[in-house]
């Protein structure tokens, strides 16, 4: 997905608070800012008839992904941007604004609801991985002149 100068959106905040923090805390979308929604809704199927009857379908949810790093210069720092974290990505929070600036694009805003957040420790280092599952039930982006 190559987009921007480094290859990827900048300015990713959610709920007003940066995802981007120099080389302290790096995140980028990994999947749901290009890709189609999931719909609901299926195609009939009639006993002995060849095929299926079309019916209609509602574009559903978006699955965002995000992915990053935390690489802390000490461990207070660390256990602050973990505390940080999985307050801000509460599974049980209402869903809230998800934004960044694309590329020859502009800005990007979209709801979304926390699913899951998971933090894998580096071993001795003051360094983790940090993937981040969102789901929007208002399945499209809000893009400039939209």
């Amino acid at each position: 997905m190559p987009l921007g100068p480094s290859g990827f959106v900048s300015d990713l905040e959610f709920d007003g608070t940066s995802l981007q923090r120099g080389r302290t805390l790096v995140m980028q979308i990994t999947r749901g800012l290009l890709g189609a929604p999931t719909v609901r809704g299926r195609d009939t199927v009639i006993p002995q008839a060849a095929g299926q009857t079309p019916r209609s379908r509602q574009a559903d949810r978006l699955p965002i992904e995000l992915a990053g790093w935390i690489l802390a210069e000490d461990p207070e720092e660390y256990w602050e941007l973990v505390a940080e974290l999985n307050t801000l990505f509460d599974g049980v929070a209402l869903p809230r604004v998800l934004s960044c600036t694309v590329p020859s694009i502009g800005a990007a805003t979209i709801d979304a609801r926390p699913l899951s957040i998971e933090i894998t420790p580096m071993v001795e280092s003051h360094a983790a991985r940090v993937d981040v599952l969102l789901e929007s039930s208002d399945p499209y982006w809000l893009l400039p002149g939209s």
